[in-house]
């Protein structure tokens, strides 16, 4: 179950990341592209308490989570990070 909500989620922030396509070429209606937004966030708060079993099962380098980047990356970038960043 979890996975096909991360399934859903991904295929959600595509659709998201070209919404203006999909309206363009009647694809999805300006009403339906409305909810994609909302969709995501109410997916991310249902899976956010299982986020770090999923870092796990996905074996992203622990590196990556613990970055100063990943605290907060507009205070990191408030200086120069000498291009990392």
């Amino acid at each position: 179950m979890i996975l096909t909500t991360v399934a859903l989620l991904y295929a959600l922030t595509q659709i998201d990341a070209n919404l203006a396509w999909y309206i363009t070429n009647q694809l999805i209606s300006v009403q339906t592209a409305a909810i994609v937004q909302p969709l995501i966030r109410e997916i991310v708060k249902e899976i956010s308490p299982y986020s770090m079993q999923l870092v796990d099962t996905l074996g992203v380098d622990p590196r990556i989570l613990y970055a100063p980047i990943a605290n907060n990356w507009v205070a990191y970038n408030d200086t120069d990070n000498q291009g990392d960043g």
